[in-house]
């Protein structure tokens, strides 16, 4: 009894402890590192069937604008982006905007809460603040935003991504480029 209960012991050790250093290594680019670290749908993520998308996770420029047709996974690649760069670059903050408040609930309830909380999460953090639009990951904040005003002015980031960029309002898009101004990275995706 002894020894089954050191081995649980241990093993829900080892299990803490890859939670709380996922797969690192210098250099890992951020496509690998989401195929080192990350679930969707219980089973290790992978680019097996969309290797295009690879790029468009390892793109870091400080400005990228994508064009795109529909239904290509891009949602799903920006929101690992996302949370793999405030995972990676602590104290950061990710603004990730939606064009209205549907869209912003749906995904960050069908996609982003799942991505957060899935079972052995890298991006879980105990204690962390997770509600509608708003992630912990460590030290660092993901913000899902809609297209107010007060969307675009409250909160300062390092790293803002317009999903769905041709159906969002451009006066508001227009104002998320003085979130940045007090940023060491200043990126900026559409």
């Amino acid at each position: 009894t002894n020894t089954m209960n050191s081995q649980e012991e241990l093993s829900s050790f080892q299990r803490d402890i890859a939670l709380r250093f996922p797969v690192e290594s210098v250099g890992m680019d951020y496509a690998t590192y989401a195929e080192e670290n990350t679930k969707i749908r219980g089973k290790s993520f992978t680019f097996e069937d969309y290797s295009f998308q690879r790029e468009i996770m390892n793109d870091l420029s400080e400005n990228s604008s994508l064009i795109k047709i529909s239904q290509v996974g891009i949602t799903e690649i920006y929101l690992r982006k996302a949370a793999i760069f405030a995972k990676r670059n602590g104290y950061t903050t990710v603004l990730y905007t939606l064009p209205d408040d549907n869209m912003l609930a749906n995904v960050s309830q069908t996609r982003m809460k799942p991505l957060m909380t899935e079972k052995d999460s890298i991006f879980f953090t105990p204690g962390g603040l997770s509600r509608v639009g708003v992630y912990q990951i460590d030290q660092s904040y993901v913000y899902l935003s809609g297209m107010t005003e007060s969307d675009a002015t409250s909160v300062p980031g390092d790293f803002v991504m317009h999903d769905e960029f041709d159906l969002s309002d451009p006066d508001i898009i227009g104002q998320y480029p003085s979130r940045l101004q007090n940023s060491n990275f200043k990126l900026t995706h559409r």
